[in-house]
């Protein structure tokens, strides 16, 4: 299998734990457990966070066949997806203030996590400030955040919720569909059912499950 064709004609920045999955067979990946997920986002550094060999493979085709179509990754998102039209407006000013201004959808290309985790996305209308040159959202935006995540995943879950989430906001280098302002919120041991009433979208919903596989 060809791995240094990926890797040299990526349509977006590889991380080094990126190129490192590409390289690697589908049986050697070791999905990131909770509290592996825990270090990281609490370093701050999610570069360090991979997909599967074989989904990050068919990510990078289906990124490109996407693209092609749509012109942009973030277009697809928007019209297929969010099916937000332009111009992009929001009702408020404060990320997450008004729901009309958020969408909560599964991620459709998920980092490689153990089987008990499910990564969303939240996708904002709003721009969410961050620190200029850093990347990290503000004092601000991040009170504005997790105010957000509590009410809306932590208390739904109910007891021991607060140890059943966690969110993360990727830095600007690091998002391959940077032009459309999100987090990602990823939970673990939570009823299926759950998941469905946030996103309203099934498991088998999403493109990584039904995308045609090229082995691995």
């Amino acid at each position: 299998m060809d791995v240094d064709g990926p890797i040299e004609n990526a349509p977006f920045t590889l991380s080094e734990e990126d190129k490192i999955v590409l390289r690697q067979a589908h049986h050697e990946f070791r999905p990131h457990t909770w509290g592996e997920l825990k270090m990281v986002i609490a370093a701050g550094d999610m570069s360090t966070l991979g997909r599967s060999p074989l989904d990050m493979r068919n990510y990078l085709t289906w990124f490109l066949q996407t693209k092609n179509r749509y012109g942009t990754v973030a277009d697809y998102v928007r019209q297929q997806k969010l099916q937000w039209q332009p111009p992009i407006l929001p009702a408020s000013k404060t990320p997450f203030a008004n729901p009309d201004d958020y969408k909560i959808l599964r991620n459709d290309w998920p980092y490689g996590m153990t089987p008990d985790i499910i990564h969303m996305v939240v996708w904002s209308k709003t721009p969410i400030d961050v620190v200029p040159g850093e990347g990290n959202p503000t004092p601000e935006s991040r009170r504005l955040i997790e105010a957000f995540v509590e009410k809306t995943f932590t208390q739904e879950i109910g007891p021991d919720g607060e140890n059943k989430v966690m969110w993360f906001k990727q830095r600007a280098q690091w998002q391959s569909v940077g032009a459309l302002e999100h987090i990602h919120v990823i939970v673990r041991g939570v009823d299926e059912s759950l998941v469905e009433k946030w996103t309203g979208q099934s498991a088998q919903e999403i493109s990584s499950r039904n995308y045609q596989t090229l082995g691995g």
